[in-house]
């Protein structure tokens, strides 16, 4: 198939229906045409012949931002999209066959939320920085405390080559995350941070002044999931958030220790108080997992009718698709949106940022 096919392909696949999901890195910008055509046309073979047959679904930035197909996406909406997708993800999976700074900061993305991280390079090409090959979080078997780092890049001269060794390691590391522990949704770090510095009356230029950041990065550390779907929407890029993403927002910021106690100091509170240290009811995690379903339904309803964020964000608040969420499938759940969002058409519901 060709280039345009295999996109068409990919764009079509539900990441809803796979039981992992992995990110992609690889050089996008500064590339030849010849080079552009080899490295996209390999990932996408990668895509649908090695991983989705594991049941991973494996995002590509090219497919849905890259710089020749959305050349009007903001730096920042680049930024927060791909720091978003890594969060989404369960491993992540690097091309080093180009030098790229995009790379470098997605593999230190990687390595600070602890993911492990598959990489590779063809062996025809200018080796890679040393910096890149000592990552940490580089892995061939999470079983396997024997191996540094280094060794666990490997070199590929065709293929053939990186499809048997790749899928190797794929193999190894899926068995491996069949046995992680997952945690209960806790109270999100961006959510307290907003909760207190409301009770204490602190905005985000007071707050940024007393620790020494810049006022956007205090707006990062509050980000929340509205922010997150009007990135989508104005950029009109599906949501591929589904129930079993856990924390998907916390994991977005994941502030070090070392933040966390410049803003504790700076508010005068307590870490612990900061960082919500007590698990919420089982109920109120209940409620996360149905609001998250009900918003990923309601992304792809309100894009498709070209409904305003307005509407997209009153819906979302509406007992009973709530109510829906919490006991019907998707599709049951698509069509019940439908039908609230067609009683809601009309001038009002028109109005404001749309989808």
């Amino acid at each position: 198939m060709s280039n345009q096919e295999l996109i068409a392909v990919i764009r079509g696949l539900d990441p809803g229906k796979y039981g992992y999901r992995a990110y992609m890195s690889s050089a996008l910008s500064n590339l030849s045409k010849v080079e552009t055509h080899r490295i996209t046309g390999l990932l996408e073979r990668l895509c649908l012949e090695l991983f989705e047959p594991f049941g991973v679904f494996l995002y590509l930035p090219h497919v849905w931002s890259s710089p020749s197909h959305t050349a009007g996406m903001s730096a920042e909406d680049v930024y927060f999209l791909d720091r978003l997708r890594i969060a989404e993800s369960d491993f992540v999976v690097v091309c080093a066959d180009y030098p790229s700074f995009g790379v470098g900061q997605e593999m230190e993305i990687a390595q600070s939320l602890g993911l492990p991280i598959l990489a590779f390079q063809n062996s025809a090409l200018p080796e890679v920085s040393r910096m890149l090959r000592g990552a940490f979080a580089l892995t061939v078997n999470l079983k396997d405390s024997g191996s540094r780092p280094a060794d666990c890049f490997f070199c590929y001269e065709n293929e053939t080559e990186l499809v048997a060794e790749l899928s190797t390691r794929v193999r190894s590391l899926i068995d491996a995350l069949e046995e992680r522990t997952l945690g209960i949704e806790a109270p999100s770090f961006p959510e307290s941070l907003r909760d207190i510095m409301k009770r204490e009356n602190v905005d985000n230029v007071e707050l940024a002044r007393r620790v020494g950041f810049s006022v956007h990065m205090i707006d990062y550390l509050i980000s929340d999931d509205i922010q997150m779907q009007r990135v989508l929407s104005r950029n009109r890029l599906p949501d591929f958030s589904c129930e079993t993403v856990s924390n998907t927002m916390e994991k977005f910021g994941n502030p070090g220790l070392y933040l966390i106690r410049k803003v504790a100091d700076a508010l005068n509170v307590d870490i612990a108080e900061i960082v919500g240290e007590n698990l919420v009811r089982a109920e109120d995690a209940q409620r996360i997992v149905v609001t998250r379903k009900l918003s990923a339904v309601l992304h792809k309803v309100c894009i498709e009718e070209d409904a305003s964020f307005r509407t997209f964000l009153d819906l979302r608040a509406d007992e009973s698709l709530l109510l829906a969420a919490e006991s019907r499938s998707s599709e049951d759940l698509e069509r019940e949106a439908r039908r609230a969002l067609a009683e809601r058409a009309g001038g009002a519901d028109r109005q404001g940022d749309l989808f």
